[in-house]
């Protein structure tokens, strides 16, 4: 299948990555256009691609990536009328697309990208939606060359994964955060957590949440529990998290009690 040119609008996260995922597996790009000159000059530089003005993106003639932010996605998409559009985003519905154009797609990499942080595209899912069967084969090659994981979503199951991504992700991380600064705050080195939290991620994968769960919640251990409140006296707002997640982790396996063996 011959892949058409593609052009990607937007220097962020995700463009960084996706820029340079395309370039080495030597997919036909076209060219970065960002309304951020500075950051897509250095996106363009560090991949060995082309930069491209505003003009050039909105004449151009392939496929279009949009690696912007969601509120930005229906704005360009007004620019580039009855071309073929591809959106990356989780939580835009396709049909934002097919207001301008027949031929929309999106393309979604479910993982969490940092700028200038290395990061191989080899089996991430790629969430994969599309007007047409012919875009779709497009979008499937595409995620072929990048040797991921292309899996047919509609918008309404994309939505969903994504808020899961979020509780287990950007919650996870949140929460990582402030344990790191409450030891930091007591003089403690926050690296003594870390090989914890690579255990917990592995068991957690290896075999699931639930199987993996422990602690002074799930035991309901109060006296645990009462000596923590107390150390969380002059730290209302973690205080009050720690209540609200202990009781939840709690009723969550009293309610699956049958399910749990601990």
């Amino acid at each position: 299948m011959q892949i058409p040119p593609i052009y990607i609008a937007g220097s962020g996260n995700l463009a960084w990555h996706l820029t340079h995922a395309f370039v080495e597996a030597h997919l036909p790009l076209a060219g970065i256009w960002s309304r951020n000159i500075q950051n897509a000059k250095e996106l363009a530089n560090s991949a060995c691609t082309d930069l491209i003005n505003k003009e050039q993106f909105i004449n151009g003639d392939g496929l279009f990536f949009l690696c912007v932010p969601d509120d930005s996605i229906e704005s360009i998409a007004q620019l580039l009328k009855n071309k073929t559009i591809v959106h990356c985003a989780a939580a835009v519905h396709i049909q934002q697309l097919l207001t301008y154009s027949a031929e929309a797609g999106v393309f979604y990499p479910l993982q969490t990208f940092t700028k200038y942080s290395a990061i191989s595209f080899n089996n991430i899912p790629i969430l994969i939606e599309s007007s047409t069967s012919s875009l779709l084969s497009t979008l499937f090659e595409i995620a072929t060359k990048l040797q991921s994981k292309p899996q047919i979503i509609n918008s309404e199951q994309r939505l969903q994964i994504h808020l899961a991504a979020i509780l287990s992700n950007n919650f996870t991380n949140y929460l990582i955060t402030l344990a790191q600064d409450y030891l930091s705050k007591h003089n403690l080195d926050p690296a003594l957590l870390n090989s914890l939290l690579i255990e917990t991620i592995h068991k957690a994968i290896k075999i699931g949440g639930k199987a993996a769960q422990t602690g002074p919640a799930i035991r309901n251990d109060q006296q645990t529990i009462e000596k923590h409140l107390n150390l969380l006296n002059h730290h209302p707002e973690l205080k009050k998290l720690y209540s609200f997640v202990t009781m939840s982790i709690t009723q969550y396996f009293k309610n699956h009690e049958s399910e749990t063996k601990f």
